[in-house]
């Protein structure tokens, strides 16, 4: 199991995947890609809202 942790209150981030060298960070709002080498630039911003 995973353990336990505290979740932010100010991060909109509902959960993050970590597969090779990408992030991706999903918010109810949108999905971004960041590299871990170059973590702060998104390699994409896709918005999941109309």
């Amino acid at each position: 199991m995973f353990p336990a942790r505290a979740r932010s209150t100010t991060s909109p981030t509902r959960a993050c995947v970590f597969l090779d060298d990408l992030v991706y960070s999903i918010t109810s709002e949108h999905v971004k890609v960041q590299r871990m080498s170059r973590f702060g630039e998104d390699l994409a911003d896709l918005s999941l809202t109309p």
